[in-house]
C-alpha cells in the first residue's frame, strides 16, 4: 500500500499489509480529515459555544470523535518514529533475530 511504502522509505520500517496497528491508527486520523472536513458534518461548525458543552451531555458526541481523532493524529508522528529509534538500538546492541523479536511487539 501506498503508507507502507511511505513509512519503509522514511522510517525503514515494515509494515504488514492487514493489521499492522501502525497502519490502523493512520486509517483513523484519515477518517478524521475526511469527516471533519466536511463542510456542516458538525453543529459546532454554526454554533461555536458547542466546544464547551461537557462531553457527556447528549448531542456533543462530536466531541469523542474529535478526541479520538486527535489522539490517532498524535499517535501517526509518534509510532514511526518511536518505531525508527527502537530499530536503531537493535540495530547497534542486538541480533537480527532479536531486533525481529522487539521489533514485533
Amino acid at each position: 500500500t501506498f503508507g507502507a511504502s511511505i513509512l519503509k522509505t522514511a522510517y525503514g520500517i515494515d509494515v504488514a499489509e492487514r493489521g499492522d496497528k501502525i497502519i490502523e491508527v493512520i486509517d483513523a486520523s484519515m477518517e478524521g480529515v475526511a469527516e471533519g472536513l466536511t463542510p456542516g458534518a458538525f453543529l459546532v461548525e454554526y454554533f461555536p459555544a458547542l466546544r464547551h458543552v461537557p462531553e457527556w451531555l447528549p448531542g456533543a458526541g462530536f466531541q469523542k470523535k474529535l478526541r479520538r481523532w486527535r489522539d490517532a493524529s498524535h499517535a501517526m508522528v509518534d509510532m514511526p518514529y518511536e518505531r525508527a529509534k527502537v530499530a536503531m538500538v537493535c540495530v547497534s546492541l542486538l541480533t537480527n533475530q532479536q531486533c525481529t523479536d522487539v521489533l514485533a511487539c
